[in-house]
C-alpha cells in the first residue's frame, strides 16, 4: 500500500517512518523542503503541491497526517500560538481538498490530534466520548480534528489520534527534564498530583500502525498508556531509572508567571485519559508500567 505522511519530519513522524512494521509498504512524505531524506532510502519526498500529489493519489493508498508546529518546544508568543493552530489547520484542509477532487479516494486518513482536546479536568476519568475541554490546547485540537472536511464523508475512514505525551529518548517533552535531572536537579511541577498521560514512542508507532490496519477503526482513538501516574510518581520514577534525586519541584506559581498559559496548560494540567477504544480493538501494549517504559529507554546510560 501507499502511505502519504505529512509531517515525517517530527518526532513521531520519523519513529514511524523506521518502523519495520511498514518495510512491505511504499512510503512518500510530504515535505516543503525538497532535499530532505526523511526515514531514508526506502521513502520518496514529495512536495506540498496539490498537481504533483493528485497524480501519486492512484490504487490503494492511506494518507498519515502528523503536520503541526511544536506546541512546547518554545514559549507562546501570540504569534507562535497563531503559527500552532494554523498550521495544523492549514494541513487538514490542504489534505481534505486533495482528498475531494481525488478521483480514487484513500482508504483512511489518520489525522493527528492530542489530549489536549480534553482540557484541565482534574481527576476526572476521560475517555474517547468525554466533551472537548476550555483552554487555548482544546481549541486547537478541536479545530485540528476539524479541519478534515470531506464531501463525501461515508468514503473515507477517518481516525483521529489522541495523542498523550510521548516518552522517547531522542526528544520531545522530556528533553528538558532530562537535562535537570542529570545536573542532580529534577523533581515535579506544582503539587505533583495532576494526571500525566503517557505512552512510549514504540507503542505510538504501534497504535497507528494498528488503527491503519484495522478497517473496523474510525472516529477518535485515545494513544495514551492504560496506567497514567500522578506528577510527582512520574518525575520520581524518572529519577530512579536516571538515577538521580527527584527532589526540586517547581512552584505552581512560577510556572503560572510564564506568558500565554505555556506552564499552566503544558505543565500544571491534569488529564485522566483512558485508552478504552484502543483497549476495546485489542490493541496489546508492551508498556503498560511508567518504569519499564523509562527503564527501556534510559536505564541503559
Amino acid at each position: 500500500m501507499k502511505l502519504f505522511v505529512f509531517g515525517g519530519s517530527g518526532l513521531i513522524g520519523r519513529a514511524l517512518l523506521a518502523s519495520h512494521r511498514l518495510k512491505e509498504d511504499e512510503l512518500f512524505v510530504i515535505s516543503r523542503s525538497p532535499g530532505s531524506r526523511n526515514g531514508g532510502g526506502r521513502v520518496t519526498t514529495l512536495p506540498y503541491e496539490r498537481d504533483v500529489l493528485a497524480a501519486q493519489l492512484k490504487g490503494d493508498y492511506g494518507i498519515i497526517n502528523l503536520a503541526g508546529a511544536g506546541i512546547g518546544d518554545r514559549l507562546w508568543t501570540k504569534k507562535r500560538k497563531k503559527l500552532i493552530l494554523d498550521s495544523r489547520v492549514w494541513t487538514g484542509e490542504f489534505i481534505s481538498a486533495l482528498v475531494n477532487a481525488a478521483g480514487k479516494k484513500p482508504q483512511f486518513i489518520i489525522q493527528a490530534s492530542a489530549v489536549g482536546f480534553y482540557g484541565p479536568r482534574g481527576d476526572e476519568p476521560l475517555h474517547e466520548d468525554s466533551p472537548v475541554g476550555k483552554g487555548f490546547l482544546s481549541e486547537v485540537a478541536e479545530q485540528w480534528e476539524g479541519s478534515i472536511k470531506l464531501q463525501e464523508p461515508d468514503s473515507v475512514r477517518v481516525v483521529h489520534i489522541r495523542t498523550g505525551l510521548v516518552l522517547s529518548a531522542k526528544g520531545g517533552f522530556l528533553a528538558p527534564s532530562l537535562k535537570l535531572f542529570k545536573l542532580f536537579a529534577g523533581g515535579h511541577f506544582g503539587n505533583g498530583k495532576q494526571w500525566m498521560p503517557w505512552i512510549h514512542m514504540e507503542d505510538e508507532v504501534g497504535a497507528i500502525v494498528f488503527l491503519l490496519r484495522h478497517p473496523s477503526a474510525s472516529g477518535a482513538f485515545n494513544l495514551v498508556a492504560p496506567n497514567p501516574v500522578r506528577g510527582k510518581e512520574f518525575y520520581k520514577t524518572l529519577g530512579r531509572v536516571l538515577k538521580r534525586p527527584s527532589w526540586l519541584p517547581v512552584p505552581a506559581f512560577i510556572l503560572r508567571m510564564i506568558p500565554n498559559g505555556f506552564g499552566e496548560e503544558l505543565l500544571l494540567t491534569s488529564q485522566h485519559v483512558k485508552p478504552a477504544r484502543l483497549l476495546e480493538l485489542g490493541f496489546a501494549f508492551r508498556f503498560q508500567k511508567l518504569e519499564r517504559a523509562l527503564s527501556d529507554l534510559f536505564d541503559h546510560e
